[in-house]
């Protein structure tokens, strides 16, 4: 009951308090860092000096465009090691954006920003204004950096490519004298997922500049799936239950035999289960405990229900990527003469981070591999093509990466005729990366182990036949458990290779041109030049289909493109009743690619402020994407993703899926090819935001803001997703759809072909809501903040020319590892609350997701789920057309106390107070917390 208590107590005091993000982030809809006692009291409009906001390249004090700021305090109150946790934490990131806690065939440690869901490719990244190449924003020490400021709006007029869902601009550290140290460590409530970050930051002024350097050191452990009691046993949804369902391929194997050859054996294996009704051939499985000898020593295998023989995969599978960081920062300036200053930026970031998942689940017919039945160890004397069978005795498959990130700017910059301010500068950058991956079967010797063998004079077990003996062979049991001796002789270390460079040419001029009656009108002016170039090396073996993994093809190329652009910012009126400001500004981006030609964007913007204290403000802007390196250049891949098999259970054998076996299993992830295409044009779309931002003058310590968005994006890169196209084939009977599945006699699918192209669209629109707060009080000082995002659509259509496969992803989540576009809860809020006085800090924060809808997550849906209902009853149960994740809330406290005789700040605290846990099916690991409580400290010093 105390628990329960208190629980209601906090919530409620949090959302009472309008608190909003684990920082005090503002809307920059005024001075975006006068200090708060001034933020407090001040009108909307002050004295304070123009700036430049993320979103435009004129020095101004009103901007049309949204833009959320997280300052140094935020970053230093943070209650997360790395930048990317931290900005995950934004009530504007949705979707399917990469974090550590996505381990599946990713494990790279990366933590990419997908704002309103539109994916990590729309969201443009910034490091002082400039192209951060790596896109891992984890990349990024959090002590380096001085604010956060995230464009909630389009514009690829200001920045050109990408900047089509928003921009992520990181702006670092200006010279200080001192040096500061931090040390933090966290661990969970479980006694895993150990978290530890060192940081030492040094600056010093002079006369002429001043400069700032830092070195950085992360390291995050792993848990496994199976340390958590929600993830511990792979589950699905099968009318109306939650059943254990894991792997079809486990380590007692599962043997497609020839009917009569079974039975023959041992008449007990005449099997009629669900999903073993071929008259042709049977599943098998090994008893447990039994050596595999003889047919007797084998049983009916049941893929799904109730004591089904399928392998849970969870104890051998990680939860949490871990990682290991280091970095090195630089970041200086120094006056030269007549106002030309130089400055440069450098980092370099070194990630060393694996993804371990479930030894391997080697299958001979999706590799052309075929049992012998002339094999010593083969008990059923038939020759099997299609044995699966999972390798735990070769351990767990092991993918490491090592990646080097490096980016430096040297530029120049000085003022102009007293008037302008210009800026040219040159950014290179590289990104290199070893991938290595331990687990998977070498092919052709492994063929030739499981192909004939006998025991020779000395009995001594061959490969071959007598007079025909295969050197260099030893013949493998994969009846019984294969020893670790005879895998390792077959399972080699694989190598892929990346490397990619980029170079950036940008010059600029922004000043007054000249006066109006309201005001001067500012413009800017640039030339951008880009050049980018990478390549993919993957190992031979994986490149010619030597081993038992999906192909991974070679890859190399590049662009480069030549920008102009212009901005223009006109103040209309001004000082007049009803007419406090009145400004229109505009901008136009011409960008001429060697890829594809060219493109000319605009973006037109409206701030009107009737009076003072309030501000109305409007934008509209035209966006483009251009497509990437590995969108033309990355050739053909292989990838498993997660399907429903519309023609699996009920279904099979019926209607559209009359060629699939009655009572057919399909597998969960079966193989399918990706593929690049060289000859994307760019994605296009429009964007339009209205908003209000209201500062009272009789209560000048709050504001609020309110903002309407909507997108609009067409001619969308991507590809059909290994679901739609089954839908499309199977559901809608398209031929077109149909001939991209292969299937075998069986009915087992042996590939989806899902090349890229300009096929979809999206379509999407909400408001966002801001809420600032700060008061001085004799009780201390009081900080609260409410950031709130309602999505009201998100419409995607996979295939434009096919209107049926738009899905409406508001309120829903579908895996992007099942061709879905990741997680629309229609409500996101983060909210914070915090109290100082002296020398004690007190901060509480609130991040709520709405509940999301799961379509057709239940295996009885193929057969029964049409759309029109809910929840459809059958004999067998009822099925769940639409299964709910419900809503998260989740809260973290952090107390701070300062010593300041030593200069010490000492902060404990715990994130997931109330240990929320994600349920047994549908788990999104990309959107909700996988590590839950979570107890850390920081100890931080400063000397100046």
């Amino acid at each position: 009951m105390i628990r329960i208590s208190t629980r209601a107590w906090l919530m409620s005091a949090t959302a009472m308090a309008l608190a909003a993000s684990p920082a005090r982030a503002q809307e920059a809809d005024g001075p975006p860092f006068a200090p708060p006692q001034a933020e407090a009291e001040a009108p909307a409009v002050s004295s304070v000096s123009e700036i430049v906001v993320t979103g435009s390249r004129i020095r101004r004090l009103d901007t049309p465009n949204p833009v959320l700021t997280l300052d140094r305090e935020a970053l230093e109150d943070s209650s997360y090691v790395t930048v990317g946790d931290l900005v995950q934490q934004i009530p504007n990131v949705a979707g399917a954006g990469m974090t550590p806690g996505e381990n599946a065939y990713g494990g790279t440690g990366m933590s990419t920003v997908s704002l309103r869901g539109l994916g990590s490719d729309r969201t443009l990244s910034l490091v002082d204004g400039v192209r951060f190449y790596s896109g891992d924003v984890n990349v990024l020490p959090s002590n380096m950096l001085e604010r956060v400021e995230v464009l909630k709006d389009g514009a690829s007029a200001v920045y050109g490519s990408d900047a089509v869902a928003g921009v992520v601009n990181f702006l670092t550290r200006r010279p200080f004298d001192g040096l500061e140290a931090s040390a933090y460590y966290g661990l969970s409530d479980k006694g895993d997922a150990a978290t530890q970050s060192f940081d030492l930051t040094a600056g010093r002024t002079w006369n002429r500049g001043g400069l700032v350097a830092g070195v950085s050191y992360a390291k995050q452990e792993a848990i496994l799936q199976s340390d958590r009691d929600w993830s511990a046993t792979p589950s699905a949804l099968s009318y109306g239950n939650i059943l254990f369902e894991g792997s079809a391929t486990g380590p007692r194997g599962r043997y497609t035999v020839s009917r009569a050859a079974a039975t023959a054996l041992n008449p007990g294996l005449n099997c009629t289960n669900a999903g073993n009704v071929n008259s042709d051939f049977v599943y098998l499985t090994r008893i447990e405990g039994a050596a595999g000898a003889a047919a007797a020593d084998f049983k009916c295998f049941v893929g799904s229900g109730a004591d089904n023989d399928t392998f849970n995969y969870a104890g051998e599978t990680q939860l949490l990527t871990p990682q290991e960081r280091y970095s090195v920062f630089l970041n200086g300036e120094h006056e030269l003469g007549a106002g030309v200053s130089a400055y440069g930026r450098v980092l370099y970031t070194r990630t060393e981070s694996d993804s371990t998942i479930a030894s391997d689940p080697f299958q001979t017919a999706a590799y052309g591999v075929t049992v012998s039945g002339d094999s010593l160890y083969n008990p059923f004397g038939v020759d099997l093509p299609d044995l699966r069978l999972r390798l735990s005795s070769n351990g767990q498959r092991v993918r490491s990466y090592d990646r080097d990130d490096f980016q430096a700017t040297l530029g120049f910059r000085g003022r102009l005729m007293d008037r302008f301010d210009w800026d040219v500068s040159h950014t290179f950058s590289r990104q290199d990366m070893i991938a290595s991956k331990s687990g998977s079967i070498y092919l052709p010797a492994i063929e030739a182990a499981l192909g004939p063998s006998f025991y020779d004079a000395g009995g001594v077990a061959r490969c071959g036949a007598p007079g025909a003996v295969v050197a260099g062979c030893t013949p493998v049991n994969f009846f019984g458990v294969p020893t670790a001796e005879q895998l390792a002789t077959v399972s080699p270390v694989l190598k892929n290779v990346y490397e990619g460079r980029q170079h950036d040419f940008n010059a600029s001029i922004a000043g007054d041109l000249f006066d109006l009656p309201a005001g001067p009108v500012g413009a800017a002016f640039g030339v951008e030049y880009r050049d980018q170039n990478s390549s993919f090396r993957p190992d031979f073996l994986l490149a010619n289909r030597l081993v038992d993994v999906q192909r991974e093809a070679p890859s190399a190329g590049g662009y480069h493109v030549a920008e102009a652009y212009g901005e223009i910012n006109v103040p209309i009126l001004a000082d007049l009743p009803f007419a406090y400001a009145l400004n229109f500004n505009a901008g136009v981006r011409y960008s001429d690619y060697s890829t594809f030609g060219d493109t000319t964007n605009a973006k037109y913007g409206v701030e009107y402020r009737p009076v003072r204290e309030l501000l109305l403000r409007a934008t509209y802007a035209d966006v483009f994407r251009a497509p990437t390196i590995d969108d033309l250049f990355a050739g053909r891949s292989g990838d498993t993703p997660t399907v429903v098999d519309p023609c699996s259970g009920e279904a099979a054998g019926m209607g559209l899926c009359s060629d699939v076996p009655p009572g057919f299993v399909g597998e969960k992830q079966p193989p399918a090819t990706n593929g690049s295409n060289p000859a994307l044009r760019p994605e296009t779309g429009e964007t339009l935001s209205l908003g209000a931002v209201w500062t009272p003058a009789f209560y000048p310590a709050l504001t609020l803001s309110l903002d309407f968005w909507r997108y609009k994006i067409e001619e969308a890169i991507g590809a059909p997703g290994a679901q739609t196209i089954l839908d499309l084939c199977y559901r809608e009977g398209l031929p077109e759809y149909c001939a991209l599945v292969a299937r075998n006699a069986r009915g087992e699918i042996t590939n989806i072909d899902n090349t890229l192209a300009n096929i979809g669209g999206v379509e999407t629109q909400g408001f966002d809501l801001g809420v600032r707060w700060r008061k001085e009080t004799r009780f201390g000082r009081f900080s609260a903040s409410l950031d709130a995002t309602y999505l009201d659509r998100y419409d995607s259509t996979p295939v434009a020319d096919q209107p049926d496969t738009e899905v409406g992803y508001a309120g829903q989540w579908k895996d992007s590892a099942a061709g879905g576009e990741g997680n629309f809860a229609r409500l996101r809020t983060l909210a914070s609350l915090r109290w100082s006085q002296g020398d004690w800090s007190v901060v509480a924060n609130h991040r709520f997701i709405s509940h999301a809808s799961v379509h057709n997550l239940d295996k009885g849906a193929a057969a029964n789920c049409d759309g029109s209902r809910t929840v459809v009853p059958t004999g067998q149960g009822d099925v769940l057309c639409r299964y709910t994740i419900p809503s998260f809330n989740y809260v973290d406290l952090s107390a701070s106390y300062d010593y300041a005789p030593a200069n010490v700040r000492l902060t404990v605290g715990v994130n997931n107070l109330f240990d929320e846990e994600m349920g047994r099916v549908a788990q999104d690991f990309r959107t909700y917390d996988v590590i839950g409580r979570f107890f850390y400290a920081r100890l931080q010093l400063r000397f100046n």
